[in-house]
């Protein structure tokens, strides 16, 4: 009788403790439901680590990115010692989370930057990954795309935001027709073309071989049916294998049958 005695007294001291876990891990959980209430419970970098997993799991909002964005960049400002890349993990995840086609404010975009600039330099490789994915697509202003190319020589990762930058922009063309007049970055020559490629291919590119061509003019930005006429203009024999790989990745067989009739022409000539 005394075994039982004390074990039901174990159990009624157990129960106060697992009620109140049960109750803080339902609070918790239910506050990705409410967004409101844990953006006023975040107020430090802190707090971002502790409900990482939590806001991960919010419906992502313009309102969100920014409040993760201003602690973070406030961390960084007042040099403070932080988790690092779990909090920069949460700032991607609700980059990446916003709904389609929502475009950040500009004031947003900037600091965005600013902790981009703070780290591609001098952090870790995982580190540099991650702010170069919390920037990808966004529009950048003039003197950001003026910091990428005054640095593009301190990292492959600058070169990689420069040549994926999504949209036309006078100062990026310069830096490539430089860097293609210099011969530099002998092995991103097709992803420097393709940034000229408009209606047809640049004087520049007229020396390039038929295969670095062929993949400038599928890396390039034309409209489907322009960049398949461009790719059966310029396909030839030595451009095979770049070729037959463009046309599985387009599934656009019209591309082989094009350069496979170019072919049996040279051979009966």
């Amino acid at each position: 009788m005394a075994i039982i005695s004390s074990q039901t007294e174990n159990t009624k001291a157990e129960t106060p403790k697992n009620l109140a876990l049960a109750i803080t891990n339902l609070k918790e959980h239910l506050l990705k439901y409410e967004t409101e209430n844990l953006f006023n419970i975040i107020r430090n970098v802190k707090d971002v680590y502790q409900y990482r997993y939590i806001i991960k799991q919010v419906e992502s909002s313009d309102k969100a990115v920014a409040a993760i964005t201003d602690l973070i960049l406030a961390a960084i400002q007042r040099r403070q010692r932080f988790r690092t890349l779990d909090c920069l993990k949460v700032l991607k995840s609700l980059v990446k989370n916003l709904s389609e086609g929502n475009d950040l404010p500009k004031e947003t975009t900037a600091k965005l930057f600013e902790i981009y600039k703070h780290f591609i330099l001098t952090g870790r490789d995982d580190i540099k990954w991650c702010v170069s994915s919390i920037i990808k697509d966004k529009k950048l202003d003039d003197e950001a795309i003026d910091w990428l190319v005054s640095n593009q020589l301190h990292s492959t990762h600058i070169v990689n935001r420069l040549l994926l930058y999504p949209y036309q922009h006078s100062q990026i063309k310069n830096w490539v027709e430089q860097v293609l007049f210099k011969d530099d970055l002998q092995n991103r020559r097709s992803e420097l073309i393709a940034i000229l490629i408009e209606k047809d291919l640049p004087k520049i590119a007229t020396k390039e071989n038929s295969s670095t061509i062929q993949w400038a003019i599928f890396k390039s930005r034309l409209p489907y049916e322009n960049k398949i006429e461009l790719l059966k203009r310029y396909s030839d024999v030595d451009s095979l294998q770049a070729t037959i790989e463009i046309a599985d990745r387009l599934n656009s067989p019209d591309i082989l049958r094009n350069l496979l009739e170019k072919l049996e022409n040279v051979n009966t000539s």
